[in-house]
């Protein structure tokens, strides 16, 4: 082979390798977009169940206008499955914090609350009582541990 011939070969070779890596990142930036979407969407679904558990009674297992002694067995949200880990944080009456982790290394924190705000973004209403549930999302990607970038804020509405 002549000079010319190696040096397109290794040329090719070094294209086809970027291609490769490009091609990767782009796959993988794409799965993670759609496990944040299922879980978003695992989030709005419990949301709809816990809006129903306010308005029931106590004597019908509900929450009797609020949100005290929430579970996620009650607002139909596994604890696991294959969009993320998930568990209660904070719970009063108002509102309460469902916690998702994913396997892709980040964590979403949606805060579900029947008071009306003023700031907050991603607005549901509801429309059996008139109120507004705000869901609001963070990511906490793990590029925050390498101090990358400081801290992302999500609303559902992007």
């Amino acid at each position: 082979m002549g000079q010319q011939q190696l040096l397109l070969v290794i040329l090719v070779t070094i294209i086809v390798g970027l291609a490769t890596v490009v091609a990767i990142n782009t796959f993988q930036s794409a799965a993670e977009d759609a496990n944040m979407d299922a879980i978003r969407q695992d989030i709005l679904q419990a949301q709809s169940n816990a809006n129903a558990y306010a308005l029931k009674p106590d004597v019908l297992g509900g929450g009797n206008g609020g949100y005290q002694g929430i579970t996620l067995r009650e607002i139909s949200l596994p604890e696991e499955n294959d969009n993320a880990l998930y568990e209660l944080g904070e719970i009063n009456d108002d509102s309460f914090e469902i916690i998702a982790t994913s396997e892709r290394g980040f964590v979403l924190t949606a805060t579900i609350s029947r008071e009306i705000q003023l700031t907050g973004t991603g607005m549901i209403p509801d429309l059996l009582n008139s109120s507004l549930f705000f869901v609001t999302f963070y990511l906490i990607n793990s590029l925050v541990d390498k101090g990358i970038i400081p801290y992302l804020y999500l609303p559902i509405n992007q």
